[in-house]
C-alpha cells in the first residue's frame, strides 16, 4: 500500500503548524530546551501485544482457495502474536452499482475473523467508478462526498460495534496513486470527504470510531503528511473536530532504508514523527486523541538485509510505543510475487511469496516474523515505560523498559548515532538476558556493548 515514487525528496516541513515554522529560540527560552517537545506524549497504558497488528490483504471469495487462503493468514497473525488485521473494505467491492449495497463477502471476512479470534481494523475506501465522472478506476474520490458517506453509515451501521474504528481513505496525499487526478492529492477535497464521512458514521453509530487517514510522512514531490495533515485540519470542512483517531504512516523516503531512529535534513526519527503529528492536533487545540501508526515496515533490497529488517521493525515497535503511538501496524505479512523488482513493493513482507496460501506448505518465515513474535512472547503482556532505572545507555545506545509489576524487561540496542554505545546496569541485576530471536545470551556484568540488534534483559525487582 506503499506509494513507489521516483523523485528526489524535498525538506521535511517542522512540526508545529501546516506550514511548519519552527519558533524562534532567543536567550532566554535556552531554559526550556529541556523541556517535553511539543505533542509528546507518554507510552499507552496497555500491554505491547494489543498496540500490534498486521496491515495487509485477503482474499475475499467463498472459494475453497480464498478461505484457505484467510484462515492460514489468520492463523499467521494469531501466531505472531498480534491477532488483528487493517484491512480494506472498499466501496467499489460493497456498491458496485449505485444503491446496491451487497456486504457478503466482507460479512466472511468479519465471522472468520471473530470465529479465529482476529479483530479486524477496517480502512473505508476508495472511490466508486460511478460516483465520479470520467472516473477510470476507483482511485478517483467522488464528485459528491454525500455519495462515500452513505456508503460509510451502512458499513458503520452493519459493523460499528464490532471495530475500534473506521479509518477513512489510505494515503490521500499519494494522489497520483489514491486520489486520482491531483498528482499531490487534495487536502480540501479530503478535508470535505473526511468530514461528511464522519457526521454519517457517527450518526448512524454514536459510538464508533472514526480516523484520519494515514498519509505519507516524508515528502518526496507531494506534500508530506505535516503539510498536508495540517491543511485537511485548517479546512472549513473542519474535520478535525468530527474525528476521534488520528492516522499517519512513517515510512522514510521511499524505499526505507536507513534505520527508524535516523535523522537528516529530509528525515525526523520515527519516534519524532509521531510527536510531530501530536503536536499538529495541539497546535490546533484538538484533543490528544489516540494516534494510530496505520503502516510502518522495510523492504528487504541491497541496502537492508534480512536482519536489517528484522531489528528495524523490532526497534520501530518499542520506538513508537514509547512515543505513544496506540496502533502499530506491520506492513505486510507476505512478500509479493516480484520481491527482488524495483520498486520493491513485494518486499515488505515478513514472509516470503505464497502463491497458494493455506493449500501448500507454509512459506518461509523471514528473521523479522521471527523477531517480531520473540519480541510479542518476551513482552508483549508488558507495558512500555516512559523512562527506566534500571540501566543507563550512552554512546548512541538505547534502553527502553516494559513493565509488569515486578517483571521488568528492558530492550537495549545501539542505534548507529555513537562511536562508543554503552549500557551501564544501574539497578538490580538482571536475571536473565536473551537476543533477538530469543536466544539466551550470557548476562552482562555491570556494563554492556550494544549493537543494532536488541537484546533483552529480564528483571525481577520492585
Amino acid at each position: 500500500m506503499r506509494a513507489a515514487l521516483a523523485f528526489a525528496p524535498l525538506l521535511v516541513v517542522g512540526c508545529g503548524t501546516s506550514t511548519g515554522a519552527p519558533p524562534d529560540l532567543g536567550a532566554g527560552d535556552l531554559a526550556d530546551a529541556a523541556l517535553p517537545a511539543p505533542g509528546a506524549r507518554m507510552p499507552v497504558d496497555a500491554p505491547l501485544a494489543s498496540l500490534c497488528g498486521i496491515a495487509g490483504q485477503v482474499p475475499l471469495g467463498a472459494d475453497a482457495a480464498s478461505m484457505a487462503a484467510r484462515t492460514a493468514y489468520f492463523d499467521r497473525l494469531k501466531d505472531l502474536g498480534a491477532p488483528r488485521l487493517r484491512t480494506d473494505l472498499t466501496w467499489s467491492l460493497v456498491e458496485p452499482m449505485r444503491g446496491q449495497r451487497d456486504f457478503r463477502a466482507v460479512d466472511r471476512l468479519f465471522a472468520e475473523a471473530k470465529a479465529a479470534g482476529v479483530a479486524i481494523d477496517p480502512i473505508l475506501d476508495y472511490g466508486n467508478p460511478w460516483a465520479t465522472k470520467g472516473a477510470r478506476d476507483d482511485k478517483y474520490p467522488p464528485d459528491d462526498p454525500a455519495d462515500f458517506a452513505a456508503f460509510a453509515a451502512a458499513a458503520a451501521a452493519r459493523y460499528g460495534d464490532r471495530v475500534a474504528g473506521f479509518e477513512i481513505w489510505n494515503e490521500p496525499n499519494a494522489g497520483f496513486r489514491f486520489w486520482k487526478s491531483a498528482p499531490a492529492g487534495d487536502p480540501i477535497g479530503y478535508a470535505r470527504l473526511l468530514a461528511a464521512a464522519a457526521a454519517a458514521i457517527h450518526a448512524a453509530v454514536p459510538s464508533a470510531k472514526v480516523a484520519f487517514a494515514g498519509t505519507v510522512f516524508t515528502p518526496e514531490i507531494i506534500p508530506g503528511a505535516i503539510d498536508f495533515d495540517g491543511q485537511a485540519l485548517d479546512a472549513p470542512s473542519q474535520p478535525g473536530k468530527r474525528i476521534d483517531l488520528m492516522g499517519m504512516h512513517a515510512y522514510e523516503n521511499y524505499p526505507p532504508s536507513t534505520p527508524p531512529e535516523f535523522r537528516n535534513d529530509t528525515e525526523l526519527p520515527l519516534d519524532e514523527k509521531v510527536t510531530a503529528i501530536s503536536a499538529l492536533l495541539a497546535a490546533r487545540g484538538l484533543p490528544a486523541m489516540p494516534i494510530w501508526l496505520t503502516e510502518i515496515g522495510w523492504p528487504v533490497t541491497a541496502k537492508v538485509s534480512l536482519a536489517d529488517q528484522a531489528s528495524y521493525m523490532v526497534r520501530a515497535t518499542l520506538l513508537a510505543a514509547h512515543a505513544g503511538a496506540a496502533r502499530i501496524d506491520w506492513y505486510t505479512l507476505y512478500d509479493g510475487p516480484h520481491p527482488d523488482q524495483y520498486p520493491p513493493e513485494d518486499a515488505f513482507g515478513l514472509m516470503a511469496y505464497d502463491p497458494m496460501p493455506g493449500l501448500d506448505a507454509p512459506p518461509a518465515t523471514k528473521p523479522a516474523y521471527l523477531a517480531l513474535r520473540n519480541l510479542l512472547r518476551v513482552g508483549g503482556d508488558l507495558v512500555v515505560q516512559p523512562t527506566t532505572s534500571l540501566v543507563a545507555p550512552s554512546g548512541g545506545a538505547r534502553a527502553i523498559e516494559l513493565r509488569n509489576g515486578a517483571r521488568r524487561v528492558v530492550a537495549v540496542w545501539a542505534d548507529g548515532s555513537g562511536d562508543s554505545p554503552s549500557v551501564t546496569i544501574t539497578g538490580c541485576s538482571p536475571m536473565s538476558a536473551s537476543d533477538l530471536s530469543g536466544q539466551p545470551v550470557a548476562l552482562p556484568g555491570v556494563s554492556l556493548v550494544p549493537t543494532g540488534a536488541p537484546v533483552y534483559l529480564a528483571f525481577d525487582c520492585p
